[in-house]
């Protein structure tokens, strides 16, 4: 009697639990009875299964009544069987019962329950027009798995709140098992990114050098040649190109008048027909639709436009864009063939390459650096026991390496 007015005036007496033995003392608490819930959602889908198969047995076609409403509920009950099929798939227990795994299942659950309540409820209450028990049974299981599902949304948040505890004790129990070697780690790190800034240092110089250097130089104006090269050449195709475009529907008439392939060379690829025109009688067809448009034989909108046009497009002209086009493509092989021979642009490459890989280096140091550094573990500390008051549990951490 006395022990007990002892307890009553005192209050329930703490457990005592060492700091490092409370991932050992919360192991067990993450066991929430979640392999029971999944055995009773498992239950509840047999328990549907059988319910549909009983409401699927039913002889709709037998009852007297009117065929109209046979019909409307024989079509529902097929639509509602499927549905309620296809739902039940879901209910298969996920493979780690971890809280983001649970958590997942129950809010995906929860989605299509809404889903399927909304895309059956019409089928519902027409079936009810002439189905009873079944029905009810089914609406009974469902309501069942309802409450389950939220029973176990509950006891998830809970689960979520042990395992970030044993999550943060392990990096804590970690921090104290390196102490020991964390000095000795961080003087060989600090000394590694040393000698990886001197090198990083050294390569930039090379590379600003390297840039300097009258051959690079060289290199870089071969490279704005070539561009500039590759461009005019780009630019004499499509002008030439634009040109033909443009007397196009002229040059068609032409070739029905006047049954030429080269016409209808010329009219699907004008640049590839010139190099192949080696007598350019292009020259004599285009005198020929002149005088055709001029007769009055071939007429067009823009008559006086294309006219002129022809007038520019000459024999001179398409030599001209022949030895223009054949100089300028001369040039950028010797081009091409120059940056070929001058091996400081790959040499260079390797060069930034390398850089790259002691970058990287040096950004992996810094992490380990910082993981390594002293940090103050006081405030996580406070927070777990927070969170282990949070869960329910009155308990004194005893040992709490507040000043690790």
């Amino acid at each position: 009697m006395l022990d007990f007015f002892k307890k009553l005036f005192k209050g329930e007496e703490k457990e005592k639990i060492d700091f490092f033995e409370l991932t050992k003392w919360l192991l067990p608490k993450l066991d929430l009875g979640f392999n029971e819930d999944f055995q009773k959602i498992k239950e509840i889908s047999n328990s549907l299964s059988k319910a549909l198969e009983n409401l699927e047995a039913i002889d709709i076609k037998a009852m007297q009544v009117e065929e109209r409403l046979k019909g409307f509920v024989l079509g529902n009950r097929k639509a509602y069987i499927l549905s309620l099929n296809t739902f039940r798939k879901l209910l298969e227990q996920p493979e780690k019962l971890d809280s983001s795994s649970i958590k997942d299942y129950c809010n995906k659950l929860q989605e299509e329950m809404t889903i399927f309540s909304k895309k059956t409820t019409k089928n519902f209450y027409i079936m009810q027009n002439l189905i009873g028990k079944e029905l009810e049974e089914i609406r009974k299981k469902l309501n069942e798995l309802t409450n389950i599902i939220k029973d176990i949304s509950k006891k998830t948040d809970k689960l979520e709140l042990i395992e970030n505890i044993i999550f943060k004790l392990k990096e804590i129990y970690d921090y104290i098992d390196e102490k020991e070697t964390r000095n000795k780690f961080l003087l060989e790190a600090e000394e590694e990114r040393n000698n990886f800034m001197q090198e990083e240092k050294e390569l930039k110089n090379k590379i600003e050098n390297f840039k300097k250097n009258k051959v690079f130089l060289e290199l870089i104006d071969l490279k704005q040649k070539r561009g500039n090269l590759e461009n005019n050449l780009y630019a004499i195709k499509s002008n030439f190109t634009n040109k033909f475009a443009y007397i196009s529907r002229p040059l068609r008439k032409l070739s029905k008048m006047y049954m030429d392939k080269l016409i209808d060379k010329y009219l699907d690829n004008p640049f590839s027909a010139l190099f192949k025109d080696e007598n350019l009688e292009i020259v004599n067809l285009l005198e020929s639709l002149k005088k055709e448009m001029n007769n009055g034989k071939i007429s067009e909108k823009n008559q006086d436009k294309i006219l002129i046009l022809l007038a520019e497009i000459n024999k001179e002209y398409f030599e001209s864009v022949k030895s223009n086009f054949q100089l300028k493509e001369q040039e950028l092989v010797i081009c091409n063939e120059k940056i070929e021979k001058n091996t400081f642009d790959n040499d260079l490459q390797k060069l930034i390459s390398h850089l790259k890989v002691l970058e990287e280096k040096l950004l992996e140091i810094d992490e380990k650096i910082e993981r390594f550094k002293e940090k103050a573990i006081s405030q996580d500390i406070e927070k777990i026991e927070q969170n282990i008051k949070k869960l329910g549990f009155n308990i004194e951490v005893e040992n709490a390496p507040y000043d690790s």
